[in-house]
């Protein structure tokens, strides 16, 4: 539903006649009630009008990040997994008329030997409201690499999250090995940060234990949907304490975030419409804010001052 913005115009004047129209400098508005006012008045008096703003419908500002793991062992599943984020992708821009897209990807964790906090995750596309680059990065993902099974999946969401912030001091079991990858996603200010998590197996938890990323997601107010490519307890929900915490990891963190998380297994086999119901239940009610600003078309006339007063926000 529309909301409306009352406004209150003064008119302070030295003429005996003035009209004005009025819209906003910096507003999504569909209509202003009354759209003109016309009135007489004697010098040094002052009249009131009341007008009321009506903005457009929108889906308020949602940012998503498409995050995927690249190892090998994804290569079994990485086409469906590209497949149902382009299906994803393509509802959710529906859904929520204020979304834009990132896509990111994370191979191993930089604690692997060969790996490095630069090669562990790597940005395809940062926020844009233009799809088809979105589509173009999903499209880049591919399955090479990974040392062993776990791999880089919190290192990963914190990467993601915090645009690229370092580990230091100590996110991880390990705490000298802190670092960062340098790579940004670049949310919008203001907007819902929506994290859509596909993989097949646990994460390292020497650069970024369950309990960091647990606090990072919630301090954040992400939301999050783990996808997980293999049935509950296995996969992204296995358990691999690393010196951190023990624990299936991808439904404990879900869990966690109570209405804000989601977990998906074996989603292959989940219906497409199942996974956006459950994607829009953690994203949840977005609420767009709107800055308005009025001026007089023309400029006021010599003589006549008018000033805005918002009685009804």
């Amino acid at each position: 539903m529309p909301r409306h913005h009352g406004y209150k115009l003064v008119a302070a004047a030295s003429l005996c006649a003035a009209a004005t129209t009025l819209f906003p400098g910096q507003a999504m508005a569909g209509s202003i009630n009354p759209s003109t006012f016309n009135a007489s008045i004697a010098i040094g008096e002052t009249v009131t009008v009341v007008k009321k703003i009506f903005t457009d419908v929108g889906g308020g500002l949602v940012d998503f990040l498409f995050l995927a793991d690249n190892t090998g062992s994804m290569g079994g599943v990485i086409g469906n997994v590209q497949s149902v984020a382009n299906q994803l992708l393509t509802n959710l821009s529906t859904t929520y008329t204020g979304s834009q897209f990132a896509v990111a990807r994370y191979f191993g964790d930089p604690s692997e030997s060969g790996e490095t906090f630069n090669s562990s995750y790597d940005v395809l596309q940062k926020i844009t409201p233009l799809t088809p680059l979105a589509v173009a990065g999903i499209n880049n993902w591919f399955a090479s690499g990974g040392g062993d099974l776990p791999e880089a999946n919190f290192y990963a969401l914190q990467q993601g999250v915090q645009n690229g912030a370092t580990t230091c001091p100590g996110l991880g079991s390990d705490p000298i090995l802190c670092g960062t990858s340098g790579e940004t996603v670049d949310w919008r200010s203001g907007a819902r940060k929506v994290v859509l998590w596909f993989g097949d197996a646990s994460s390292h938890q020497q650069t970024v234990t369950l309990n960091s990323i647990k606090s990072i997601l919630s301090t954040e107010n992400v939301a999050l949907v783990a996808l997980n490519s293999l049935p509950a307890t296995a996969g992204m929900d296995d358990d691999f304490a690393d010196g951190g915490q023990s624990g299936n990891q991808a439904s404990t963190l879900t869990s966690f975030l109570g209405t804000n998380g989601a977990l998906i297994n074996s989603f292959a086999s989940v219906p497409i419409s199942s996974i956006l119901s459950t994607v829009e239940a953690a994203v949840g009610t977005v609420i767009s804010t709107q800055d308005l600003s009025l001026k007089v078309v023309g400029g006021a006339p010599a003589g006549l001052d008018v000033s805005f007063v918002c009685t009804d926000p």
